[in-house]
């Protein structure tokens, strides 16, 4: 297990294109996201008007993924900039968005809880390194909806 977490980080780490570092995620048992992020990778080429897919941001949402295996898979998408951002469902009825900065910050936001409680919602925004937004969040993590 432990040369398998080297390897990932390795490949992350050293990786030149958006390809290498969706094959990590692939072969690291993320199927399912790299499908996703080739799809979006093919929409962006196809549309002259978007910009590529930020090649750090890309690596601080692998590096985060891989190292954080108890969070379900996200909804992955790209924000403008290229920046790659994932959401979750939180139960009951809330949301936990992240976008991934270069150089290493997350830029999130959550709410829970029943939205007839309107402001009285738990919430939580920031930007900030991992390890201080996983925190931040704590509260809210425990309510990721599985799929």
């Amino acid at each position: 297990m432990v040369t398998q977490e080297v390897d990932w980080e390795r490949r992350i780490a050293q990786a030149s294109t958006p390809e290498q570092i969706i094959d990590a995620l692939r072969d690291s048992g993320l199927p399912a996201v790299a499908d996703r992020l080739v799809y979006l990778c093919a929409v962006i080429e196809d549309d002259p008007a978007e910009q590529p897919m930020n090649l750090e941001s890309l690596r601080e949402f692998a590096d985060f993924l891989l190292s954080e295996r108890e969070f379900p898979q996200p909804e992955v998408g790209v924000a403008p900039g290229g920046l790659l951002q994932v959401e979750w469902e939180i139960e009951p009825e809330g949301r936990l968005a992240m976008e991934f900065l270069p150089p290493m910050l997350i830029r999130f936001a959550a709410v829970a809880g029943r939205r007839e409680l309107g402001p009285r919602r738990q919430r939580v925004s920031g930007t900030c390194p991992k390890d201080d937004a996983l925190r931040a969040l704590l509260p809210f993590t425990a309510g990721l909806a599985r799929s």
